[in-house]
């Protein structure tokens, strides 16, 4: 996966990993059962948060969660 080779590259190899991308607020991931679980497990001990801004000002985030 692409995502895992980037943070190879960064010297990070996790064992495992989720990525959240959506783009709203965290009121709809929290009422996402995958995004809830993927927030609220205990098995991650790093987070890393993301913000972007499209040419028409919509924002989009992205969480992603690792363990190492």
């Amino acid at each position: 996966m692409i995502l895992v080779v980037h943070i190879s590259k960064l010297g990070i190899h996790p064992s495992s990993f989720a990525l959240i991308i959506k783009g709203t607020s965290n009121v709809s991931w929290m009422n996402s059962l995958g995004h809830r679980n993927n927030i609220l497990n205990t098995n991650y001990n790093q987070i890393g948060v993301g913000v972007a801004k499209d040419n028409q000002g919509r924002l989009y985030w992205v969480q992603m969660f690792i363990r190492i």
